[in-house]
């Protein structure tokens, strides 16, 4: 209940704001990966990130793995950019 904003205030509108606000995380998150590293998304998305796409990628994955960014493969940030696409 706590989580959901359901135990303080209105909590219809607390919970609907907090949906809300995931689901707009969500979608940034996806234009933000579309626009650095896939192109062709009109058709069918293809992975090929730009230069910026590939530093943005490697921190993101080190930071999710908990490892130094320069042990981070261009498999594991081709594969995390796919799964998160």
């Amino acid at each position: 209940w706590a989580s959901l904003d359901l135990l303080s205030g209105n909590a219809a509108t607390a919970a609907v704001n907090s949906y809300q606000s995931m689901v707009t995380a969500a979608y940034n998150d996806y234009f933000q990966l579309k626009n650095i590293a896939f192109t062709n998304c009109a058709t069918a998305c293809t992975y090929n990130p730009s230069s910026v796409g590939l530093t943005v990628l490697r921190a993101q994955v080190a930071a999710k793995l908990g490892i130094d960014p320069t042990r981070v493969t261009a498999t594991d940030m081709q594969t995390e950019a796919t799964q998160r696409l």
